[in-house]
């Protein structure tokens, strides 16, 4: 909202369900993690700059208690990853193992 005004931007997605387009959207009312704006100041910038203090100040103390939505992503990555990276070693092995077995059958070809 600026200057008294709300720009709304229509969607249309051909192709897709619109169930899928109403997964990905965020409630903006009632929702926890969206504060509401700030009072509107003179220069927006140097606010902007003067709060850098205490907004890295929050996102350190929000990490330390553990309960962050941060937290929670970054557990969630890092799952991922880790399935990601056991899946492409087991992937690794595999090929590993039928690259020997054909390299085994060769020198039995040639030994014959």
């Amino acid at each position: 909202m600026m200057s008294g005004k709300v720009s709304l931007t229509i969607i249309q997605e051909s192709g897709t369900k619109h169930t899928d387009f109403k997964k990905r959207l965020v409630r903006l009312h009632q929702n926890p993690l969206i504060k509401p704006l700030p009072d509107a100041v003179e220069d927006a910038v140097a606010q902007d700059v003067a709060d850098i203090p205490q907004v890295l100040s929050d996102i350190i103390t929000s990490w330390d208690s553990g309960t962050s939505i941060n937290n929670i992503s970054s557990w969630w990555l890092g799952r991922c990853i880790s399935e990601r990276l056991h899946r492409s070693i087991l992937h690794y092995r595999r090929s590993l193992l039928q690259y020997s077995r054909s390299l085994l059958h060769c020198s039995r070809s040639f030994a014959l």
